[in-house]
């Protein structure tokens, strides 16, 4: 059948997408798309191992934060983000501290450098795609660290693989 979809810009980065297609929209439906997903988002249970660096990196992208000290998911679905707190825990050997702020989201988070690089390991493997904004703070943060320091070479070295095979694959957006 026919079907049209739009797509609305709107201030600033906001966009609006509107399908006018059921079968679509059912499909869409049934992989657990929903509006106001804010507080009823679930995880994809049926996600393929194999695709969770790239699905990582999706929502870290979005709801995902970097600075000097941290490195951490947060969002208001206690749903989502506890189960994918266990599964990036489980392939990152990373502890998470989690909490709630005030408005009820809740935050998992980790302040160690190592483990901070454990996620950028994770998420920047075998990119295919990167949002550049948040590779860069990751970056900058690596060439920060102190190389003598207690993180161990393994780590440092695939990680120094990781940004160097980026920046040639993305020297166009980095």
């Amino acid at each position: 059948g026919v079907f049209s979809i739009y797509i609305f810009y709107h201030i600033k980065s906001s966009v609006i997408f509107y399908i006018n297609s059921s079968k679509i929209v059912e499909d869409l439906i049934k992989l657990g798309l929903s509006h106001n997903k804010t507080k009823k988002l679930k995880y994809p249970m049926w996600l393929d191992i194999s695709f969770f660096p790239h699905f990582a990196r999706g929502v870290f992208d979005g709801d995902g934060y970097i600075s000097r000290s941290n490195v951490g998911f947060c969002g208001a679905s206690v749903d989502f983000l506890s189960k994918f707190n266990k599964e990036i825990s489980k392939i990152s050997n990373v502890k998470f501290r989690n909490y709630k702020t005030r408005e009820g989201n809740l935050i998992y988070q980790t302040g160690v450098k190592e483990n901070m690089l454990r996620i950028f390991n994770i998420i920047y493997n075998n990119a295919t795609m990167i949002m550049p904004r948040k590779f860069i703070a990751f970056c900058k943060i690596y060439n920060s660290l102190d190389k003598k320091s207690y993180i161990s070479k393994k780590i440092l070295n695939q990680t120094a693989k990781i940004i160097s095979k980026c920046k040639n694959k993305f020297s166009n957006i980095l």
